[in-house]
């Protein structure tokens, strides 16, 4: 079992949740197959530490014209390029 760390920054009031994922892992026993899956969860997609509403919530905190790259992303608990790479991808 695996666990991992998922920033969630629902609560907007300069509070960070972290949630931690026990993730199970399922492996082959065939030696020679090596053939191995992880759980899935809808929330966070696979090898990342955000969870998916936090892109949508750094989107419409652009909207904002007062609001720097950098003032978001310490609001959101990520760095200035993943907030600029979110912004250009929406």
């Amino acid at each position: 079992m695996k666990k991992r760390k998922v920033n969630h920054p629902i609560l907007q009031d300069n509070y960070s949740l972290i949630i931690i994922l026990k993730q199970r892992r399922w492996c082959c026993t065939n030696p020679e197959c090596l053939y191995d899956i992880s759980e899935n969860f809808k929330f966070v997609s696979k090898r990342r530490r955000t969870s998916n509403t936090t892109d949508m919530l750094i989107v419409s905190a652009y909207r904002n014209l007062m609001e720097t790259s950098v003032s978001i992303a310490r609001k959101f608990h990520v760095s200035d390029s993943h907030a600029h790479e979110v912004f250009d991808r929406y």
